[in-house]
């Protein structure tokens, strides 16, 4: 069996001049943790949430009308400048196929009568109106209406 020597200890000598030692890295990670933003070319936190505002999303309800073309509306209390987007459904009740549960969006569904309808976004109300002669499957529905604001 061969004898199996220590290696010898690298030494100061045996490393490139152009590598850091231990205590140049201490230095320059030191400095680097204490830098305030030591990659400038990525946002700080303060400079993100600046930057992009934090959105908000208000949920509301309200019942359709019992006759097509009539409108219902509720309050949203929102300042209408900082409103950045309306989404609304409403969700009916169709044999169409098994677990499938349809939400019909604004405007209604191309092909199928009945299911028409509008959602609107003022100053100070969100507007559900029924079209005049084809929302007949919509009278007295729960609407489910999302405002995203900041």
């Amino acid at each position: 069996m061969p004898v199996r020597r220590s290696p010898k200890p690298i030494t100061d000598t045996d490393i490139p001049a152009a590598i850091a030692r231990d205590a140049e890295f201490a230095a320059a990670d030191a400095a680097h943790v204490s830098a305030s933003d030591p990659h400038p070319i990525y946002l700080t936190q303060a400079e993100g949430d600046s930057s992009y505002p934090r959105f908000k999303r208000s949920i509301y309800t309200l019942t359709t009308a019992t006759q097509q073309g009539a409108q219902t509306n509720t309050t949203h209390n929102l300042d209408a400048a900082k409103i950045q987007s309306v989404s609304a459904l409403i969700t009916i009740n169709l044999s169409i196929s098994a677990g499938f549960v349809p939400r019909i969006l604004p405007g209604g569904v191309a092909g199928l009568s009945g299911y028409h309808y509008s959602v609107n976004v003022d100053a100070g109300n969100i507007i559900c109106r029924l079209h005049p002669t084809d929302s007949s499957q919509l009278l007295n529905r729960t609407v489910l209406v999302a405002i995203d604001w900041f």
